[in-house]
C-alpha cells in the first residue's frame, strides 16, 4: 500500500514542519510500508533530519519552488500530484490553507471523496474529525482504493523512535518547478498576501498573539506586533481583522484561517466566535484580554483578563522586558 504525503513548503528552514512530521506519524498508523513525502522546498537549503534519517520513510520526491514561490497556484500542483502518483492508496497533508487548498482538487482529479479535519484514528478505515465548529465529532468509515485525509496537527504525534542516525540510504528525487507549470496553466502567476515580517510560522510558533475587532484597527494591532516581538511569538487575526484589510490573510487563525495549537495563545480584542475557537482549541493554555466581561472567549480561556487593552498590553510588554533584562 503507498502511502504519498504532502509536506508543507519549507523556504528558509532545514527543520521539519510539525504537521508534515504528525502526517507521517498517521500514514505509520495506516500500516504504511510504502511512504513517499513529496517535499516542497529550496534546492539550497539541506532536507530536514527528521526526513533523512526518518527509517519509516520509503522515499522523498522534493519539489524546487525557490524561484517560482509566488507563480505556482493550486490547480498546477494538484495536477502534477494526481498525474505522478494516481498509484498511491492514501494521500495525506496536515490541515493547513496549503493543503486544504490542493486537497479538493486532487480529489476532484481522482473523483473521490477527501476527509479533512481528522483528529482520531479508531482504526485504519475509520476516523473522527470535528463538525459544527468544533462543537461535536463525527466518526465514520472511509475506505476505498483511494483516500484523501487532512488532519489536526496536535492530536497526530510523531514517532521520535524512527528518527535514528542515518542506518538507511532514503532515495532522494528532485523536480524543479517548471515541470509542475504545465502546458494547461500557462499564467497561474498568483498574487501574495505574504508579510515579510511574518518570520514565525503560525502553525508551527509555541507562542501565538492574536489581534480581533476589539483592537481598533491597524494603529491597534501595532501593540499586538509589539508583544509578539517580545515574546518570540507569531501574530494572529481574527477573521474580523482580515476582512477589514488591516493584516494580511496570512494572520488569520479559526476555522476557515489556520488552525494552531501552540503552548500559548494570547487573544486580544477577540470576541471568541466559534469560528474562531475551532482553530484555537487545541492551544495548551489559552489567555484572554478583552473589555467586555461577557465575551465568550472567556468560557474558552485558562487565563482573562478584563480590560482595556491599550493600558494592559504596554504594561505587560514592559514587564516581559524586566524579566529577560534580568
Amino acid at each position: 500500500m503507498k502511502t504519498i504525503i504532502l509536506a508543507e513548503p519549507q523556504l528558509s528552514s532545514s527543520t521539519l514542519n510539525q504537521g508534515t512530521s504528525a502526517a507521517i506519524s498517521m500514514a505509520k498508523s495506516l500500516g504504511g510500508e510504502n511512504i513517499t513525502v513529496v517535499y516542497i522546498g529550496d534546492s539550497s537549503i539541506d532536507l530536514p533530519v527528521e526526513l533523512t534519517n526518518n527509517q519509516d520513510i520509503s522515499g522523498i520526491d522534493a519539489l524546487d519552488i525557490s524561484k517560482y514561490q509566488d507563480k505556482i497556484t493550486a490547480e498546477p500542483l494538484a495536477e502534477w500530484l494526481a498525474k505522478n502518483y494516481d498509484d498511491a492508496a492514501n494521500f495525506i497533508a496536515p490541515s493547513t490553507s496549503f493543503a486544504k487548498d490542493i486537497c479538493p482538487r486532487l480529489a476532484a482529479l481522482w473523483n473521490v471523496d477527501a476527509l479533512t479535519d481528522v483528529v482520531a484514528m479508531v482504526d485504519s478505515q475509520t476516523f473522527i474529525r470535528p463538525i459544527y465548529a468544533g462543537n461535536a465529532w463525527q466518526t465514520l468509515t472511509y475506505s476505498g482504493p483511494k483516500r484523501i485525509f487532512t488532519i489536526r496537527t496536535a492530536p497526530f504525534l510523531s514517532n521520535k523512535d524512527a528518527i535514528t542516525d542515518k542506518t538507511k540510504d532514503i532515495p532522494i528525487k528532485w523536480f524543479n518547478a517548471k515541470d509542475v507549470l504545465s502546458a494547461n496553466w500557462p499564467s497561474c502567476i498568483s498574487s501574495t498576501n505574504k508579510d515579510d515580517n511574518q518570520v514565525i510560522d503560525l502553525t508551527q510558533a509555541s507562542t501565538v498573539v492574536s489581534g480581533g475587532r476589539g483592537v481598533g484597527g491597524v494603529d491597534g494591532f501595532k501593540l499586538i506586533e509589539d508583544l509578539a516581538s517580545v515574546l518570540g511569538a507569531a501574530v494572529g487575526a481574527s477573521r474580523a481583522v482580515v476582512d477589514n484589510g488591516d493584516v494580511p490573510n496570512d494572520y488569520q487563525v479559526g476555522q476557515t484561517g489556520k488552525i494552531v495549537a501552540p503552548d500559548l495563545y494570547i487573544a486580544i480584542g477577540i470576541s471568541g466566535a466559534i469560528q474562531h475557537i475551532a482553530g484555537i482549541k487545541d492551544s495548551k493554555v489559552i489567555a484572554a484580554i478583552n473589555n467586555d466581561e461577557q465575551a465568550p472567549i472567556f468560557d474558552v480561556a485558562d487565563i482573562g483578563y478584563v480590560g482595556d487593552f491599550s493600558a494592559a498590553v504596554p504594561e505587560l510588554i514592559d514587564k516581559i522586558k524586566d524579566i529577560k533584562s534580568k
